[in-house]
């Protein structure tokens, strides 16, 4: 392009630019030349702003997209936050729940294990009672057996025979009280009052 290939251009050398005089006013290819530098490098000037202003336009997308992550980050980590929140709460909650109910279960329990040993006790008692009354029963009953063999024993008067005269005096003797619960042990029956023995049939 010869005498404006390394010559830069802006708007100071625009403006002092000085074409030379020809026959016919300025000298046309170097007005031309200059005229074709203006161009390439308004052309490359030009594309450069359309790229860096695409450039801008990207940079300010992900911006955006930055901005917008971040926000959804936030929400997520309130959510999450909150979430963390409420569970903790629940399960607090279900731990005091299951705490009262063990202890209204223990207690329950305790209750009916007093229930039961009163009842136990007064079952105790009872057959305690029962014993005592079965004993005192048996003894009063014995007690009358030995009464009513006490009465067996007894020697009555002989009785007189139509002359006046006692019949002869019997040989056997009144058993003893002693020979007598032998004789019982023996099953050989209670004498009557002569001393004789009855055997049962």
């Amino acid at each position: 392009m010869g005498y404006f290939d390394l010559m830069e251009l802006s708007a100071r050398a625009i403006q002092e630019k000085r074409f030379h005089d020809s026959w016919r006013g300025y000298n046309q290819a170097e007005v031309d030349e200059f005229l074709d530098l203006v161009a390439e490098s308004f052309d490359r000037a030009q594309r450069e702003l359309q790229s860096l202003g695409e450039r801008i336009r990207m940079l300010d997308l992900e911006i955006q997209e930055r901005r917008e992550s971040e926000e959804m980050l936030k929400r997520t980590l309130m959510t999450a936050q909150r979430a963390a929140e409420d569970a903790i709460s629940r399960a607090k909650a279900k731990a005091q729940e299951l705490m009262a109910e063990a202890d209204a279960r223990a207690k329950k329990a305790e209750a009916e294990a007093r229930d039961r040993s009163k009842e136990m006790e007064g079952r105790i008692d009872g057959l305690r009672q029962f014993e005592r009354d079965a004993k005192t029963r048996l003894r009063t009953f014995f007690q009358q057996q030995l009464k009513a063999l006490d009465a067996l024993t007894e020697v009555r008067p002989p009785r007189l025979t139509g002359g006046g005269q006692r019949p002869p005096a019997s040989s056997e003797r009144a058993a003893t009280p002693r020979e007598r619960d032998a004789r019982m042990s023996r099953g050989e029956g209670a004498p009557d009052s002569t001393g004789a023995t009855f055997r049962p049939r």
